[in-house]
């Protein structure tokens, strides 16, 4: 199935879930013909979120009598997950992980909600109108104001942040102490003998990113380092892979290999700082040391293999759903941490002892 058919499903099943709440148990609900006539999708679309439904027994379809609400209906538990049509990586392994443990739990119900970049519609209006019992939400790299955090926060529905974005008093969020993955980066390069370290900017930057960014700068210094930092200015929508190697080739060309160790914003911008030192004729990790952030599938197989931070997605997908657990049964959902970890592979050198 295609990925527009299979947005089309995912937000049609959205709405018929809000429209399912307006009947009541044993209810006939809308038909097949007048559910195409009402959101304009085709039939194969419309038959799939029905026979989703059905298995999750929402409805009950009896043949040539129509389509029935059920009662289980009542004691059902609807976690939706609200992300962009061009959500990252982990993100999608996240949610796919997520949708595979909901469906574990009894009454409990799975459901997503897209959110395009190019929407006419403010992000918390977006948000008001999303069903469901829960709320599973990484902020849009956008900046928000203060007033639209505080509706944000203010909507009745309960949120749950898996970003860091937002942390503090009364919110629900999944923090993956990025301050901690920082500061593991740079006690990597420093294990290994690197005294010339450079941190490499790129991607739209979130706040769990800044939060990253600095502890690695600040725990540097704190032993005596004075990185560099290098801002390949990416912005949102541009291929940051591509932009980081145009921006690291001509800084090699400018400036020369004036650090032996760096730490990039993600794998992609990793990816591109390998290339530039390819085309420059510097040697990964002969020469220069790299470690990215992300843990995406192409890190372990890229060449060299690539050293980068990655969460932990089976304690984060087991945190969620404790905490849901106790959300649902009246307490809360609370800050829950789950720490990323440092992958160790082969795009760092050891120069202990060799010195550079």
């Amino acid at each position: 199935m295609s990925r527009d058919i299979q947005h089309r499903a995912d937000r049609l099943y959205e709405t018929l879930q809000s429209e399912l709440d307006r009947f009541v148990v044993s209810q006939r609900f809308f038909s097949i013909r007048e559910l195409i006539r009402r959101h304009r999708v085709s039939r194969r679309i419309v038959e799939k979120v029905l026979a989703r439904l059905e298995k999750e027994e929402q409805i009950r379809i009896e043949p040539a009598r129509g389509i029935f609400v059920c009662e289980r209906r009542r004691n059902t538990r609807i976690i939706t997950s609200v992300h962009y049509d061009w959500p990252a990586e982990y993100l999608q392994k996240l949610d796919t992980a997520i949708e595979k443990e909901v469906k574990t739990h009894p009454g409990w119900v799975f459901s997503r909600a897209f959110f395009s970049p190019d929407s006419e519609i403010r992000f918390v209006e977006f948000l008001k109108k999303v069903h469901g019992d829960a709320i599973l939400l990484i902020l849009p790299f956008f900046r928000l104001g203060q007033q639209e955090i505080a509706e944000i926060l203010g909507l009745p529905t309960p949120m749950i942040f898996l970003g860091n974005d937002i942390l503090c008093e009364g919110v629900n969020a999944i923090d993956s102490l990025p301050e901690e993955a920082g500061m593991r980066a740079a006690e990597c390069l420093l294990r290994n003998g690197h005294r010339r370290i450079a941190l490499i900017l790129s991607e739209p930057q979130s706040v769990g990113s800044w939060r990253r960014n600095d502890a690695f700068l600040a725990y540097l210094r704190l032993h005596g380092v004075s990185p560099r930092i290098i801002d390949c200015e990416v912005r949102s929508g541009e291929a940051s892979c591509a932009k980081t190697h145009d921006r690291m080739t001509a800084y090699f060309r400018r400036y020369g290999a004036d650090f032996s160790g760096c730490f990039a914003t993600s794998d992609y911008s990793a990816f591109g700082v390998v290339s530039a030192c390819r085309e420059c004729g510097y040697g990964v990790p002969e020469e220069i040391s790299v470690i990215g952030a992300g843990n995406i599938a192409s890190a372990a197989c890229f060449f060299p293999p690539l050293t980068t931070i990655a969460d932990d997605l089976p304690g984060s997908v087991r945190a969620i759903r404790e905490g849901l657990e106790e959300l649902f049964c009246g307490g809360r959902f609370g800050i829950r941490t789950v720490p990323a970890g440092l992958i160790e592979r082969q795009s760092v050198r050891n120069l202990a002892g060799g010195g550079k």
